[in-house]
């Protein structure tokens, strides 16, 4: 398995895994996350949802929101 450490990589990654609906994957550099929340006044640990699914429940912080936005290819900052 190759690394995600490209946006070649982390595309390759996401096809392997079937994770992917096949659109291009940015890769989520902290750069890019932090030019992400620049655009909310929350604190990027603060916990937006909790997604349950057979089996567990998962915490969605406003900082994986970010990463999600940003491997979208989303370039608009999160509204407060």
């Amino acid at each position: 398995m190759l690394p995600a450490d490209t946006e070649e990589n982390l595309q390759q990654l996401f096809k392997d895994k079937d994770w992917t609906d096949y659109g291009p994957i940015v890769l989520p550099t902290e750069q890019k996350v932090a030019a992400m929340l620049k655009g909310t006044s929350r604190k990027p640990n603060e916990v937006i949802k909790t997604i349950t699914y057979p089996g567990g429940a998962r915490q969605l912080t406003v900082e994986r929101a970010a990463i999600c936005a940003v491997m979208a290819g989303l370039n608009r900052r999160i509204s407060p």
